[in-house]
């Protein structure tokens, strides 16, 4: 976990620096004020974004049909013998999803980086609010 806190430190960084960049070369901004407001409503959205990549990775998403024996909407195989083998595939990779889990932890490397970045946001547009 702690290496995903890490990662996500940097990537959120790193990002932060990319659309700092990128807003100022496409929209040239007058003033310091209208950059950080730019700067702000970007790293909000782009937060938004690893946001949902974060969720979908830190919660498996895309696995939760195998992990809870949820019957499949489109039948792999239509004999006896290959909704065994399904099944077998299954619960072989349940066991394998179980053992990286307990080796590697949860990855929680896009939602600190979406922290992070939502954070600098608002902390961009505080003196607006005061």
């Amino acid at each position: 976990m702690g290496k995903g806190l890490k990662r996500g430190l940097i990537f959120g960084l790193i990002a932060t620096a990319l659309v700092a960049i990128y807003v100022w070369v496409r929209h040239r901004p007058d003033t310091i004020a209208s950059y950080a407001e730019q700067l702000s409503n970007s790293l909000f959205q782009i937060g938004l974004i690893l946001l949902i990549f974060g969720v979908v990775i830190f919660t498996r998403l895309f696995s939760f049909r195998r992990r809870y024996n949820l019957p499949a909407i489109i039948p792999k195989g239509k004999t006896p013998e290959d909704h065994k083998e399904m099944v077998a595939e299954d619960l072989e990779k349940n066991e394998k999803d179980k053992v990286e889990l307990a080796e590697k932890g949860r990855d929680a490397t896009f939602l600190f980086a979406a922290l992070v970045t939502i954070i600098i946001s608002i902390l961009l547009t505080i003196n607006q609010i005061l």
